[in-house]
C-alpha cells in the first residue's frame, strides 16, 4: 500500500476542446478511484478564427491551443480532442513546451 502511495507514476488525463469560440484545457488526475480537476485554462480565440464550425486560420487556433496549454501548466503528453463538426480532420502532433 505504501509503495502505491508513493508511487512516482501518476494517472492522469488531459481534454483539449475547440471551439468556434476558444480552445479549453482540463487535465485530470486519480486519486484512489476518482478523478479531480488538476488543471483548467480557456482561450479565447478571435470572431474570424472559426467560422461555421470550420477552422479559418488554423495559425491562429494552433497559437491559441499553445497558449492554453502553457496556461494549463499541464506536463502531460497526449491528450483527448474535441473539434465540433461533421467534416473533422484528424492529425497526430507533438507538444512542444514553450
Amino acid at each position: 500500500m505504501l509503495a502505491k502511495l508513493f508511487s512516482s507514476k501518476k494517472s492522469a488525463l488531459v481534454g483539449l476542446d475547440i471551439s468556434s469560440t476558444a480552445c479549453k484545457l482540463i487535465e485530470l488526475g486519480k486519486v484512489g478511484s476518482r478523478y479531480r480537476v488538476e488543471s483548467y485554462a480557456v482561450e479565447p480565440l478571435p470572431q474570424d478564427a472559426m467560422a461555421d464550425r470550420d477552422i479559418r486560420d488554423p495559425e491562429v487556433v494552433g497559437e491559441a491551443i499553445k497558449r492554453v496549454i502553457s496556461r494549463s501548466g499541464t506536463s502531460i503528453k497526449h491528450a483527448a480532442v474535441s473539434v465540433a463538426g461533421s467534416s473533422v480532420i484528424t492529425r497526430l502532433s507533438k507538444w512542444i513546451r514553450a
